[in-house]
Formats: structure tokens, C-alpha cells, sequence
């Protein structure tokens, strides 16, 4: 029932467009179904408890609809201006997880590993 459930380790998303002129690249982060984004012998975490804060920013649950995944289980991590990509250009997203069990969201969950995937996905219209 604790609003701070962090994880143990962050991780570091790094986006290379070398193809990229003159173009705004998208990266979002995502589970395929709202509902169960980790799940454990029929017992479920929503995408909605799941938060993740990018590059220092306050956590944020993952309760959007992007274009990948599922309807209301994703987040827009980043947007950046790629000017001339031929020789390649970078952007880092660096995030921290956490999962917030709080405020009746969930019933109780058994102890347990819960697991799931959590995609990172980057587009370039």
C-alpha cells in the first residue's frame, strides 16, 4: 500500500537517428495492456501504478495513450529536433522507476515477482 516502491536500478535509453534531417523524433515508453502491465499467477499491477521519472523529472504513470501498445499504457519520455542526422545524433533518456500501490489502486498483492515488458520505442514522422 506504499507510494514509494522504487526500483533498484535505473536505466538509460539512448535514441541514434542518423538518418534524420530536419525531423522531431518521438520516444515513448510502453506496456501492451493497461490492466496488466506486470502480472504474477493472476495477480495484476496496472500500467496506471507504474511511474517512471526521465532525465530527473517527477514520476509520471504510464496512463497515456502513444502509438504503440496498448490504449491508456503508455508515456511520451522525449521530443528533440534532429537538424542534420547523416553523422548520427543522440539523445539520452535516463529513468527511474517506481510503483506507486497507494490510495486503493490495488487490493492486496501477494509477495512475489511480478513481471512484465516495458518497451521503449522512438519515432521519427
Amino acid at each position: 500500500g506504499s507510494v514509494n516502491n522504487p526500483g533498484s536500478t535505473s536505466i538509460t535509453a539512448t535514441t541514434v537517428c542518423g538518418g534524420c534531417v530536419f525531423r522531431t523524433v518521438n520516444v515513448y515508453a510502453y506496456f501492451n495492456n493497461a490492466a496488466s502491465a506486470l502480472t504474477q499467477a493472476g495477480f495484476n499491477i496496472p500500467s496506471s501504478a507504474f511511474q517512471i521519472s526521465n532525465n530527473g523529472s517527477a514520476f509520471q504513470a504510464l496512463t497515456n495513450t502513444v502509438p504503440f501498445g496498448g490504449a491508456g499504457a503508455g508515456i511520451q519520455l522525449s521530443s528533440f529536433f534532429v537538424f542534420f542526422g547523416p553523422f548520427g545524433s543522440t539523445h539520452n533518456d535516463a529513468m527511474n522507476f517506481n510503483i506507486d500501490l497507494s490510495g486503493g489502486i490495488l487490493p492486496s498483492l501477494p509477495p512475489g515477482t511480478y513481471v512484465g515488458t516495458l518497451t521503449i520505442q522512438a519515432q521519427a514522422p
